[in-house]
């Protein structure tokens, strides 16, 4: 994906043509509040994604998104009030809240977190800090992925 890429503006672009058809496909919002989150558009991260959760209310990784965005952008309450909400969701969104993890320094969280996540999550941007951390090789070991794959 181009947010895998990080293709950020790109990623944008598409997002922004694709709700320009539907601005209904809460899958564009995500990755628009994505993109700009990664640009350093707090503000339009946090509008993006209010919009993806207002349209898809069940969705975990939304819910970890702006948590993760929410700290990022220094409102550290309203991001532990999204993790809380993340969490109510399911299990499913236990591995997004990884990268809102990450954005506060709960190492230990972000790790638990990431031991169930995809594996093309553990190349997100949010974890780059800890590519030579011992948990971080451990997890890539288990998954028979080599170290420098990114």
């Amino acid at each position: 994906s181009l947010l895998g890429a990080r293709q950020y503006r790109e990623a944008a672009a598409h997002a922004r043509r694709a709700l320009a058809i539907d601005a209904t496909h809460f899958i564009s919002w995500v990755v628009l509040g994505h993109a700009q989150w990664r640009l350093g558009l707090g503000p339009d991260a946090i509008a993006s994604l209010t919009r993806a959760a207002e349209l898809a209310p069940w969705s975990g990784e939304v819910s970890a998104s702006l948590a993760a965005v929410h700290h990022a952008a220094g409102d550290h309450e309203r991001g532990r009030e999204w993790a809380a909400t993340a969490k109510t969701i399911g299990a499913r969104a236990r591995w997004h809240l990884a990268a809102y993890y990450a954005a506060t320094g709960d190492t230990s969280a972000m790790f638990d977190a990431l031991d169930i996540a995809p594996v093309h999550f553990l190349w997100d941007e949010a974890f780059d800090d800890y590519r030579t951390d011992t948990r971080y090789l451990d997890l890539l070991r288990a998954r028979n992925l080599p170290a420098a794959a990114r």
